[in-house]
């Protein structure tokens, strides 16, 4: 393949000429198809369908964070509207048994 891309640059062809090169040919060494797809591109290019695979990543990220955001919200929400606990009555006679308990225990 570097002997191709040699080829190719030295007979003066530009760099997008020699990937739509690769992308438009396809060769079989060992029964297996080298080139002749986007596969060999470390990334894929920015035109047309590919284009969703540079979007997903970005729109994923936006969505976790507006994700996590309303579950912040949510959980926040619901320790301000828990009903607070309304305090036992007292009972005075029950209050004076305690307190004479526990005066008996020193």
């Amino acid at each position: 393949m570097r002997e191709e891309v040699s080829e190719q640059a030295t007979s003066g062809k530009t760099h997008e000429q020699i990937i739509n090169y690769f992308i438009a040919n396809k060769e079989q060494i060992g029964g297996r198809d080298v080139w002749g797809d986007h596969l060999f591109l470390i990334s894929p290019d920015n035109t047309g369908f590919n284009r969703v695979a540079w979007l997903f990543p970005y729109a994923l990220g936006v969505a976790g964070v507006f994700g996590v955001g309303f579950v912040a919200m949510r959980w926040s929400k619901r320790s301000h509207d828990a009903p607070q606990q309304e305090s036992v009555p007292q009972d005075a006679a029950m209050n004076e048994r305690l307190d004479d308990e526990l005066r008996n225990l020193d």
